[in-house]
């Protein structure tokens, strides 16, 4: 399948008490990956029925920054219910998955709806990966940078 064998580009585990998530999905090679996130395999949300809690499987989005001022205009408009924040919605998927490190419950309102759970020696295997490898990535500093050119945030969570 698709996942077998591709790199895992980001984690941000900096230690027991400071992590987030490993992420992981893209091919490796620019023009594939390109026409995957070009053409995405959906551009909804659904919303969280599960929390985004240790261990859960969720799919990285690209987002819209939210303008409830604009009325039917707000960006957000069209990915509610799924998304019941403020500032920014999850939009758009392809193939990148990340599992969650920590309570992330903060990204539900956004849209990120998990789809399933890593458990016992799979997540002790994540564990490892993350301590190991640390912030050899890394440090997140800013989830959603603005795109201001497109009016958009790029959310890779």
């Amino acid at each position: 399948g698709w996942w077998s064998g591709v790199p895992i580009y980001r984690i941000d585990y900096i230690n027991s008490s400071l992590r987030f998530v490993s992420q992981w999905g893209l091919s490796g090679y620019p023009a594939v990956d390109a026409a995957w996130t070009a053409e995405k395999m959906s551009n909804a949300s659904a919303p969280a029925l599960v929390s985004n809690i240790r261990g859960r499987l969720a799919f990285s989005m690209d987002a819209a920054v939210c303008n409830s001022s604009a009325g039917a205009e707000d960006p957000c408009a069209p990915l509610r219910p799924a998304c019941s924040a403020t500032d920014y919605c999850a939009e758009g998927f392809s193939t990148e998955i990340f599992v969650n490190y920590a309570n992330n419950s903060r990204l539900d309102p956004h849209g990120f709806a998990p789809f399933g759970e890593v458990e016992g020696v799979g997540m002790q295997a994540a564990d490892q990966l993350g301590e190991q490898l640390g912030r050899q990535y890394g440090e997140v500093v800013e989830l959603c940078p603005e795109d201001e050119a497109n009016n958009t945030r790029r959310a890779r969570a």
